[in-house]
């Protein structure tokens, strides 16, 4: 699409007319493309080829992956909406790493099924120094996770990534009453991600819990909230 040739099926033709108009920067297109390069696996012939897919290091890693990807989007729609300001910029990068981080919580199950993990080597480091009623140290098991076991540790580990998803949303909460009502639209991504965490909350931060499972296939509910919140020009 970027060197002016059309692909043929439904979505590369939509990319092409959207790139060849001009209205967006190619570098976020690009920026986005090498950030799932680098850490999600390729899937070929429905197997799992290990192309950089890993076990992110730091917090610090997941977090540049979701400005990389999904705060990426929201400049993208931003861009669109042919908004220019620098608080909507702001915001956008906020949310979009609440986006990506809750993204990464909600495919723990999934990821377990293809033997990887999001959860950052340091936090499993760091919630194993945590003692258990037995004064012994919890141990945050990669086969646990990758089995779906649900420990003190895991879901340590996952208030922890949570925490930093929370941050961000509350980074924004000063922020909305400066920027243009036209762009309330780009974050409405963002409330199935604040819904998520209200729900992971709840499960004690079980990522594992069935009704977390559950939550998408309600659409009715999760239409309903989308449309409460834009027509409030909040999210």
């Amino acid at each position: 699409s970027f060197n002016g040739i059309e692909t043929p099926g439904p979505l590369p033709r939509a990319l092409f007319r959207t790139i060849q108009s001009g209205k967006y920067s190619r570098m976020w297109f690009i920026r986005m493309l090498d950030a799932r390069e680098a850490i999600v696996g390729i899937f070929t012939d429905f197997k799992l080829r290990d192309v950089g897919s890993r076990q992110p290091e730091t917090l610090a890693d997941i977090e540049q992956f979701a400005e990389d990807t999904a705060a990426t989007t929201m400049y993208l729609s931003i861009q669109g909406l042919g908004i220019n300001h620098l608080d909507v910029d702001h915001m956008a990068s906020h949310l979009g790493r609440t986006i990506g981080i809750t993204n990464l919580i909600n495919t723990i199950p999934v990821q377990a099924t293809y033997h990887t993990t999001p959860i950052p080597i340091e936090l499993a480091l760091q919630v194993s120094t945590f003692l258990n009623a037995d004064q012994q140290p919890y141990q945050l098991s990669t086969e646990d996770v990758l089995r779906g076991h649900t420990s003190e540790a895991l879901t340590n580990a996952v208030y922890d990534m949570a925490n930093v998803a929370y941050g961000h949303l509350d980074a924004t909460c000063h922020t909305l009453d400066n920027i243009p009502k036209a762009a309330n639209v780009a974050f409405l991504p963002v409330v199935y991600s604040r819904y998520y965490l209200e729900q992971l909350q709840n499960v004690n931060f079980d990522p594992f819990h069935p009704s977390l499972a559950k939550l998408p296939a309600n659409k009715l509910r999760l239409s309903w909230m989308t449309l409460k919140h834009f027509l409030r020009g909040t999210y």
